[in-house]
């Protein structure tokens, strides 16, 4: 994680994915580069999928994605998009164990047919609270062949 969810990087965070404030995903983006190319290059980078929630109009134009397409188009990090979500309940409104339980066959591959080769991948999230959603994922990839999984979030709560 790059920053501890405290004070300002909450702030920066929360008016990032609840007030649509796009153009900080330009720093996100930059300080997330610089950590990739210190301890991941050439790593692909996969983006976390979010949960689909109706209740979430402009959830659609997906918070990590924008960062991830920033991070391809600006630095030319590769990045993949092998992972889906399916539906389910908020992980904010669950402790430790209820998180874990709600995210069981919730990640899936896109593809089934896909096969990862033992290559490195970098899963990329906003906020690491308890792990359990880079966990699920990791262990999907790991599942399909991917030799090494590891965890970039904005965040460390």
């Amino acid at each position: 994680s790059l920053f501890v969810y405290r004070d300002e990087v909450r702030d920066l965070i929360h008016a990032y994915k609840f007030k649509r404030r796009y153009a900080l995903s330009l720093f996100f983006a930059a300080n997330i580069h610089a950590e990739w190319m210190r301890r991941y290059a050439p790593a692909t980078i996969i983006p976390v999928p979010p949960r689909g929630d109706r209740f979430w109009p402009f959830k659609a134009r997906d918070h990590v994605e924008r960062i991830a397409a920033r991070l391809h188009r600006d630095y030319q990090v590769p990045i993949a998009r092998f992972l889906s979500r399916s539906q389910g309940v908020s992980q904010q409104t669950l402790d430790y164990e209820g998180r874990l339980s709600n995210l069981k066959g919730k990640f899936l591959l896109r593809d089934n047919d896909l096969v990862l080769s033992g290559r490195e991948y970098v899963l990329l999230d906003d906020v690491f609270t308890t792990g359990a959603t880079l966990s699920e994922c990791a262990d999907v990839l790991l599942a399909a062949g991917a030799r090494n999984v590891f965890g970039l979030t904005i965040a460390i709560d």
